[in-house]
């Protein structure tokens, strides 16, 4: 999170990225830390994020295995468990940043997406190639290198 910050030009100095989010916490969400929990807060690590600096978007990318390609159980449809688990996961780092965005009249917004590869099961093309779209890659020579 903290490269993230840094490459959005909303990082200072530590200590202001520190009271920043514990006010951000506090507001927002009514909730308090110490500094060891806001140290934790600006180290996550999403599986990557991309950055379109030009229409000012910053994306989270999130890489899931499928469970043997198990698309139901009794704790319901796995696929949807698993984004909704890995969104709210993020939800508030993209919030953060959307919140800093708005103060600082920077005017980026974070999202996320959701990709479901691996082993022992194939992607679904047409949900990654719809993912490729939002990210912006259209040519062909880079999806096939993708």
């Amino acid at each position: 999170m903290r490269q993230i910050l840094v490459h959005l030009d909303f990082f200072f100095t530590p200590q202001i990225l520190y009271e920043e989010i514990a006010e951000f916490r506090a507001l927002k969400l009514g909730i308090t830390l110490n500094k060891a929990k806001i140290f934790m807060f600006f180290t996550c690590q999403p599986d990557g994020v991309a950055f379109n600096a030009k229409d000012k978007e910053c994306v989270f990318l999130e890489f899931t295995r499928p469970m043997d390609s198990m698309t139901s159980s009794e704790e319901g449809n796995w696929a949807e468990r698993k984004k909704s688990e890995k969104n709210a996961r993020y939800a508030h780092y993209q919030y953060f940043i959307n919140y800093l965005s708005a103060q600082r009249g920077r005017q980026w917004k974070c999202t996320q997406i959701n990709f479901t590869v691996g082993v022992r099961s194939s992607f679904e093309e047409s949900q990654f190639e719809e993912r490729l779209t939002l990210l912006g890659v259209s040519s062909s020579k880079a999806r096939d290198k993708i």
